[in-house]
């Protein structure tokens, strides 16, 4: 019997340093953009073109931790702050910059960071009647 090994993917170094530490990472949902969450001693969220790797933007951080998630439509970012107990959100342009925009401090320890989407909003007992708006909701995982 033969086996074969096939590379699955292309290794790209992430940070900048040896003493940088991505947590998270995070793909657009055009698929164009990959962002990093790193929580080392240079804490930082960076953006990178998906196709060529390549730096687009990097934002420093006062914390961070795990969570990272886009909202659906690919323009704004979340991300944990860890033992800041902070979430940040980002507008991310349409060339994949990204500038912070808010900071909300919401526990202890901010451990991950998702996005729950529901379609709860509609009113009609009716299959089919109602054009769904979408009810978001960030959800915090929190370390007490």
């Amino acid at each position: 019997m033969k086996w074969l090994l096939f590379a699955a993917a292309t290794v790209t170094a992430l940070a900048q340093s040896s003493l940088d530490f991505p947590m998270s990472l995070a793909s657009s949902p055009d698929g164009k953009y990959l962002v990093a969450l790193s929580a080392g001693p240079k804490v930082s969220v960076t953006s990178f073109e998906s196709a060529s790797m390549k730096e687009i933007s990097r934002v420093a951080l006062d914390g961070a931790w795990l969570g990272l998630t886009f909202a659906p439509n690919g323009r704004t970012l979340y991300a944990g702050g860890g033992s800041r107990g902070s979430v940040y959100e980002f507008s991310v342009s349409t060339q994949g910059e990204l500038k912070q925009t808010h900071e909300w401090k919401a526990s202890d320890f901010i451990g991950d960071v998702t996005l729950a989407v529901s379609s709860s909003s509609c009113k009609s007992q009716q299959r089919g009647d109602c054009k769904h708006d979408l009810d978001r909701t960030l959800l915090l995982i929190s370390v007490q």
